[in-house]
């Protein structure tokens, strides 16, 4: 058909130069056009009787190049924080012996929701990148990578207890709490 004002129509692509396969023998080589750099942290509280833990604040600072389009971006962080903190805090398969998976439904599997959700904060800082497009780097998986760590630190720090398994329950807070109590100035869970 026609149009009185045809849609615009773009095409392009952007291919980054200089990148290499890792060496076998060393593991070195550069496999990536740029790197994006950033840090998060995480506000908790702890409840002592229900071992329930209350994120109150998360933070995210990423240097993810020129961000061209800001709303965007911060979109895209904070959804990416949204789903480490469901990792961090509730979501895990639970398996049957024989392979099944037991809360395959959203009874059983429960996942955040707007009421779980604490403050965030998004911060960028721009430093332009040479070879990423407009000056731009990767962001889309930044803003999940660290907090689930920063979740488990907190607690960590708050109870004197480390955490190496995901996710950290209340269950799992009332065991080291109990521990605690018992004697053991600070424990490990897996």
């Amino acid at each position: 058909g026609s149009a009185l004002n045809p849609p615009v129509i773009g095409r392009g692509m952007f291919v980054p130069r200089g990148l290499t396969f890792p060496d076998p023998a060393t593991g070195q080589g550069n496999m990536a056009a740029s790197w994006t750099f950033g840090c998060q942290g995480v506000d908790v509280e702890i409840d002592p009787d229900s071992g329930q833990i209350h994120v109150l604040k998360m933070v995210s600072a990423q240097d993810a190049g020129k961000i061209i389009n800001p709303v965007t971006a911060r979109g895209q962080v904070e959804g990416a924080m949204t789903m480490a903190l469901g990792a961090a805090l509730m979501e895990k398969l639970k398996f049957a012996p024989d392979g099944r998976i037991l809360n395959a439904g959203f009874v059983d599997y429960r996942i955040l929701c707007a009421a779980d959700m604490p403050e965030m904060e998004v911060i960028f800082i721009e430093t332009p990148d040479a070879t990423g497009p407009y000056g731009a780097r990767g962001l889309g998986e930044h803003g999940i990578v660290a907090i689930p760590p920063a979740v488990a630190n907190a607690v960590a720090r708050a109870l004197g207890v480390e955490f190496y398994e995901l996710p950290v329950t209340p269950d799992q807070i009332m065991t080291a709490l109990e521990t605690r109590r018992e004697g053991g100035a600070s424990a490990t869970f897996w």
